[in-house]
């Protein structure tokens, strides 16, 4: 009795496959077809190809959450993590508010960046010659509210 080995086209996160299945929709192995990941996710193969082989299918996974290769931009806050040019799905990033002393983090998820709060502007000391001005308030609009003595 001899079994062959095949791999299927249920594969976790993976929407699309190149066309040339059996019957079965199996693909025998040692195979290797094209294959392509929902858009959230990203191929962990370099070449966008997937082989069969007596494990399943190599690389496994298939498919991994994007990660994020922006640093996340907050208007009006500082980043006091670690800057770094890739950052991986689930990596949290902290932040605090120049006009605020207390920190929030903001979360790469699937390749974006989803942040807890938004910082309102900043806070600033009017010039000299402003003498009965206190305190400037930059708001997020580009505008100055000015609290006066």
């Amino acid at each position: 009795l001899t079994l062959s080995v095949t791999c299927s086209k249920t594969a976790e996160n993976v929407y699309s496959w190149e066309s040339s299945w059996n019957r079965r929709n199996t693909v025998d192995i040692d195979k290797t077809v094209w294959y392509r990941c929902y858009r959230e996710y990203k191929e962990t193969s370099p070449t966008g190809r997937a082989k069969c082989t007596r494990r399943g299918w190599e690389p496994n996974p298939l498919c991994k959450e994007k990660p994020c290769t922006t640093q996340p931009r907050i208007e009006n806050g500082e980043m006091l993590s670690d800057k770094k040019t890739q950052y991986d799905h689930g990596e949290s990033l902290w932040f605090r508010c120049e006009s605020e002393r207390t920190t929030f983090r903001v979360t790469c998820q699937s390749g974006e960046w989803k942040k807890e709060k938004s910082c309102e502007g900043k806070w600033g000391n009017a010039k000299e010659e402003d003498t009965e001005i206190r305190t400037a308030y930059l708001a997020p609009s580009g505008k100055f509210i000015f609290a006066y003595t």
